[in-house]
């Protein structure tokens, strides 16, 4: 029995750790998402802005 107590238990948390982790795991891409929409944004109100053509963010050290 006590046996049987103990992988219960381990069951048991690894649920909530498995749980907490996913619900950590969407919180990430909500913002990732959030975040990309945001420059999505910020890239057409500079397009609306000035007509030349914005520079991809991964381009911008090189010159």
């Amino acid at each position: 029995r006590a046996e049987r107590d103990k992988q219960a238990e381990l069951k048991r948390d690894y649920r909530e750790q498995r749980d907490s982790f996913q619900a950590l795991a969407d919180d990430v891409v909500k913002r990732e998402n959030a975040l990309l929409f945001r420059c999505h944004e910020l890239q057409l109100e500079l397009n609306a802005r000035d007509n030349t053509k914005v520079v991809p963010l991964q381009d911008k050290g090189r010159v």
